[in-house]
């Protein structure tokens, strides 16, 4: 096994100062050149850190968990991505723990609070599951990832709802659109993000009640409206691919006859006929900032809220109407 002394010897360096380039920890103690010198050792004699024994020094195990639920899709995709990337950076290998249901999650938050992890990221809470949360926070670090948690000492990387109702709802009436349907999902801020968007116009907003959560059944509950709608706001973008399906399947035009918008810019809307129309949620940068948040939890004990911005992604799901 290659040692960090073999690396110093090569690199013409003390032993120290190759540690401080491969381990990380003082890198503006040593010039450029010479961390480049140390880096070119490694390679060369192909050095592998023990990570094993900087954890038993330092009493750290260099593993966090995610408790994540059963979803698919690139932004589901892209989030794990910006995870791993950002654990790679801090030599941190992931734990992945997977739950179907709620009663799952809580005993998943219950099992982790006996194993020997650094932390957890949490990737979704359902409504009264916030105390196992609380209570797995009191062994471990806790994160919360793309919904914003109201447990005490849990910060949470999410996006802001309001704003993604506003830029689609606001993109709707800048169409022409003057009847527009919005599925409510579970983030109550998205609500007042789309009044926000129709305040002082003509426009009216149709919520969806919260229990309709697929595609079809949003666009059935739309087409028994009294009088017409002609745009849908869908939760997420999976949402918006079932309701594009549905409506194929009545014979119904997209988007000459209805459009819609969907949440999350996943790659496949891209590929869709028409192009699927969505608010982007910024997924490889929330995972990345969940595991920053994380690491300074890990290091000082607490971590703040942080927001992220969404944005438009215009391709052809919605229609142009003449006022």
């Amino acid at each position: 096994m290659v040692k960090l002394s073999d690396i110093a010897k090569r690199a013409n360096v003390g032993v120290s100062t190759a540690s401080y380039v491969l381990g990380k920890t003082g890198l503006h103690k040593v010039s450029p050149e010479t961390r480049e010198r140390i880096l070119a050792a490694a390679r060369e004699l192909n050095y592998v850190p023990n990570v094993a024994g900087k954890a038993l020094r330092k009493g750290m195990t260099y593993t966090a968990a995610l408790l994540f639920p059963d979803i698919s899709g690139s932004f589901a995709f892209n989030i794990i991505a910006g995870l791993e990337n950002e654990l790679n950076k801090n030599t941190y290998s992931m734990l992945f723990c997977k739950y179907r249901n709620q009663a799952e999650f809580e005993e998943k938050c219950r099992l982790l609070g006996g194993r020997q992890i650094d932390g957890v990221i949490v990737l979704g809470c359902y409504p009264g599951s916030e105390q196992a949360v609380c209570q797995l926070n009191k062994y471990h670090p806790v994160i919360s990832l793309a919904h914003k948690i109201d447990v005490p000492e849990v910060p949470s990387v999410y996006v802001d709802g309001s704003r993604i109702s506003f830029l689609a709802v606001k993109y709707l009436i800048g169409r022409g659109h003057r009847r527009i349907a919005i599925q409510q999902g579970v983030d109550s801020n998205k609500v007042a993000g789309a009044k926000a968007a129709a305040d002082n116009s003509d426009v009216e907003l149709l919520f969806a009640p919260r229990e309709i959560r697929s595609g079809k059944d949003f666009l059935n509950w739309g087409l028994a409206q009294k009088a017409k709608i002609t745009a849908f706001a869908a939760y997420s973008d999976q949402v918006a691919f079932e309701f594009i399906g549905s409506a194929i399947d009545k014979g119904i035009k997209i988007p000459d006859e209805l459009s819609v918008v969907g949440v999350d810019g996943e790659e496949f809307g891209a590929l869709l006929r028409p192009a699927l129309t969505s608010i982007r949620q910024p997924d490889f940068e929330q995972g990345a900032a969940a595991v920053r948040l994380l690491m300074q939890k890990i290091k000082s004990g607490s971590a703040e809220n942080m927001v992220l911005q969404p944005e438009l992604l215009e391709r052809s799901s919605v229609a142009k109407i003449n006022k």
